[in-house]
């Protein structure tokens, strides 16, 4: 009879064990954890949009984009980092504004530029603009942060007629941007 008792106590603590087990990972599905990207030879991590995912790292910075570019164009995100010459986040986005476009950028068009939080609560600038890049006409965005020492870069472009639609997802990443 003792060697029942074993038994049945066995099987009650296997049921508890997995009843225990199930809702410990109903409630993990439940729970949306962030994915950050992290480049940690170029000191930064940030939360891509919805959907995307890194494709490449290098010591300044990581190129994300989503798993299939659209047939109207491309989506990319680039992310870089560099010593900071000034801690005011505008006058880097003020250099940037002030250069004529080069290379393969065509009609280059700023919509603004200004002064924003960033996700941790600290100074940012946002830059928005419209171009046509290597023949596609894209919508960008450009949000630069001092933090440590180090300028933050984030750089986000889709097809022109994406932007108003991606325009929430892209700026909260590009907010997400922070050292290590």
């Amino acid at each position: 009879m003792t060697g029942s008792w074993r038994v049945i106590l066995s099987g009650l603590l296997l049921a508890a064990a997995v009843w225990i087990f199930a809702i410990s990972e109903a409630n993990q599905s439940k729970r949306q954890v962030p994915e950050w990207h992290t480049n940690t030879t170029a000191g930064f991590s940030i939360r891509p949009p919805p959907g995307w995912s890194s494709r490449s790292d290098d010591r300044d910075g990581s190129q994300i984009a989503p798993p299939a570019q659209p047939t109207d164009g491309f989506a990319t995100l680039i992310v870089s980092t560099r010593l900071a010459r000034d801690e005011n986040p505008m006058s880097y986005l003020t250099d940037v504004v002030a250069r004529p476009p080069a290379g393969p950028i065509r009609e280059l068009e700023w919509i603004r530029e200004e002064k924003i939080a960033m996700e941790d609560g600290g100074p940012g600038a946002l830059g928005e603009f419209t171009e046509i890049y290597r023949g596609m006409p894209v919508h960008g965005w450009m949000v630069f942060a001092v933090r440590e020492g180090k300028v933050l870069q984030a750089v986000a472009q889709v097809p022109r007629a994406h932007g108003g639609a991606a325009e929430e997802a892209i700026l909260a990443s590009l907010r997400s941007v922070r050292p290590l």
